[in-house]
């Protein structure tokens, strides 16, 4: 064999390796496959009437207490801005004021908030 034979040898050589390589990956993609779906089922475990309820309550609870802490403090703290900053006896209007940060607070997550505050 000459030198150019062997050199073109190797390479053929090396491509048929590297199909080789593919074509044992592949069947371990299958074979992993396979051996996935053939696992026994398990059973899973419901949490029930009463665990959903229990469930719906804590999501409600967890949801809804720091929503009202936010909008109190944020109350809270414009009223007594607007009391140091306006006089009411000047401006009657001035304590509308804060109700107008609160639609804007509520605007970031309710889209219609004139709806949901006239509701």
């Amino acid at each position: 064999m000459t030198k150019k034979e062997t050199i073109q040898w190797l390479k053929n050589y090396l491509k048929q390796q590297d199909a080789v390589y593919e074509c044992e990956k592949g069947v371990r993609y299958w074979k992993d496959r396979i051996a996935e779906r053939d696992k026994p089922l398990k059973k899973e475990e419901k949490a029930g009437v009463f665990g959903s309820i229990l469930g719906g309550i804590g999501i409600a609870i967890v949801g809804t207490i720091p929503c009202t802490l936010i909008f109190a403090v944020i109350w809270l703290i414009w009223s007594f801005i607007e009391l140091f900053k306006v006089q009411p006896r000047l401006h009657p209007d001035a304590i509308l004021y804060s109700d107008l940060v609160i639609e804007k607070a509520t605007g970031i997550v309710i889209e219609d908030v004139q709806d949901y505050f006239n509701h």
